[in-house]
C-alpha cells in the first residue's frame, strides 16, 4: 500500500494528537529550523527531509554545502530518501554545461548522503529566475538516466510547467520517466496576473485529484505527500494551514491510497 505524508505544521500535529487524521510521514522543508522541527515531529512520525540545494546550483555555493549536517539530520529524522530539484537559475550560469553540472552534483549528493537521492521536477514560468531547460522533459530524462536516480514527481510543478510551456499535463507527464517515480508531491496551484500558473501550496482541487488518480495508475510510488500547510513566510498567509482543509485533503488522499 502506498504510504502518505504531509508538510509539518502545528495544525497537523494537533490533528494527529487528537486522532483526527493519520499520515505515515511528516515532511520538513525549512532548512533553518530543520533540527528543531525534527525534535518536535519525530515523537509523532518519522520525517521526510526536503532541504537539499538545487542540482544546478553554482559550483562554489554547492561546494559549501554542509553535507555532514544534512546527513545527521537525515538519520535523526528517519528519512528514507531525500530529493534535489532538477533546477538551475540565471545566477547559476557559468562556462560549463549546465546539464552535465546537474548530473555531476547530483552524483556528489548521492555519494555523500546516507540515503537515496531523488530528482524532483520543478515549476517553470516565463520571466522567472529558473531557466526553462530545468523543466524540459528531455533534460529531466537525461539527468535521471545518467545519474541512475529515482524521480520525485510534483503534480503542482507538473501542471504549472506543462501549462506554461503549452503542454497538456498528461502529455507532459507521459514524456517523463514515470517508471522512476518513488514519491509524489501534491499541492494546489494559482493563476498569476500574467496568466501563467504557479505553485501556491494551497488546497488541492478537483483537477489535482484527477491528475493524481491518473498518475497512480501509471506509477508505483512509495508515498504520496501533501504539501499543504507548513512553517515559514509563505505559510503565514490566511488559509495556508487551516485544520479543516488539512482534514479534508488528508481524508480524501487516504481513501485514494487505500
Amino acid at each position: 500500500m502506498t504510504q502518505s505524508g504531509c508538510n509539518y505544521s502545528p495544525a497537523l500535529l494537533d490533528l494527529l494528537r487528537n486522532g483526527e487524521v493519520d499520515v505515515d510521514w511528516i515532511k520538513l522543508s525549512l532548512d533553518e529550523a530543520l533540527e528543531a522541527e525534527i525534535e518536535l515531529c519525530r515523537p509523532f512520525r518519522p520525517c521526510l527531509v526536503h532541504t537539499l540545494p538545487r542540482a544546478g546550483l553554482a559550483p562554489a555555493a554547492f561546494d559549501a554545502v554542509d553535507w555532514a549536517r544534512l546527513s545527521r539530520a537525515i538519520v535523526a529524522a528517519g528519512s528514507p530518501h531525500v530529493a534535489m530539484h532538477i533546477e538551475t537559475r540565471k545566477a547559476d550560469r557559468g562556462s560549463d554545461d549546465l546539464v552535465a553540472r546537474m548530473v555531476r552534483q547530483m552524483r556528489v549528493a548521492a555519494e555523500r548522503l546516507p540515503v537515496p537521492v531523488l530528482g524532483e521536477n520543478v515549476v517553470y514560468r516565463k520571466g522567472s529566475d529558473i531557466l526553462g531547460m530545468s523543466a524540459e522533459a528531455d533534460v529531466i530524462c537525461t539527468v535521471l538516466q545518467q545519474t541512475g536516480l529515482g524521480l520525485m514527481l510534483d503534480t503542482a510543478h507538473l501542471r504549472c510547467s506543462a501549462y506554461n510551456q503549452g503542454w497538456d499535463a498528461r502529455e507532459y507527464a507521459s514524456a517523463l520517466p514515470l517508471d522512476r517515480v518513488r514519491e509524489i508531491h501534491v499541492a494546489g496551484i494559482r493563476r498569476r496576473p500574467d496568466g501563467q500558473l504557479n505553485d501556491s501550496h494551497g488546497e488541492i482541487e478537483a483537477a489535482d485529484y484527477e491528475l493524481l488518480a491518473w498518475l497512480l495508475e501509471r506509477t508505483a510510488p512509495q508515498m504520496v505527500t501533501l504539501e499543504y500547510g507548513g512553517t515559514g513566510p509563505i505559510y503565514e498567509r490566511p488559509g495556508m494551514s487551516d485544520p479543516d482543509a488539512l482534514r479534508r485533503q488528508l481524508t480524501r488522499l487516504k481513501e485514494m491510497l487505500s
